[in-house]
């Protein structure tokens, strides 16, 4: 912004603030992560995965596997950001404190950055993606959910 403002004038980046940015979603979604991450919200999320763990046996790799799999499926009934968010705290809690191998450590973490790869590949160029996602972009876009 300060190059943007020295190369163009100041009214330059204060109407790109001030006007066209839209900053609801950001603010939307840093909101729910901090909800999400309360001790209320994340020891029932706890809760309900050391229930479906236990179906394992409550084995670390059942847990492995609810936090991975189940974890990011709550993003169905909360908002993603917010399930993502959990699961995130909850690995880091029941695997990362153990001091986990760096191979399954960085294995664990794949899904996740792959995800935050496609999101930020959609900001960039919205073509690169795939055309079922393209299609879910554009009916976004055009406030049809």
């Amino acid at each position: 912004m300060l190059v943007l403002g020295i190369m163009k004038g100041w009214e330059t980046p204060v109407d790109y603030v001030g006007h066209r940015v839209d900053f609801t979603e950001p603010m939307f979604v840093v909101v729910i992560m901090a909800l999400a991450s309360t001790r209320p919200i994340l020891s029932s999320a706890e809760r309900g995965l050391r229930g479906i763990a236990a179906l394992g046996r409550g084995s670390v790799s059942a847990w492995w596997l609810s936090v991975l799999i189940i974890a990011p499926l709550l993003g169905s009934l909360i908002t993603e950001p917010a399930a993502m968010t959990i699961a995130a705290l909850l690995l880091a809690r029941q695997f990362y404190a153990n001091k986990l191998s760096p191979r399954l450590a960085y294995a664990t973490l794949l899904p996740y950055a792959a995800r935050v790869r496609r999101d930020a590949q959609a900001m960039r160029c919205p073509r690169a993606l795939p055309k079922r996602l393209q299609a879910e972009d554009g009916l976004r876009q055009a406030g049809v959910r």
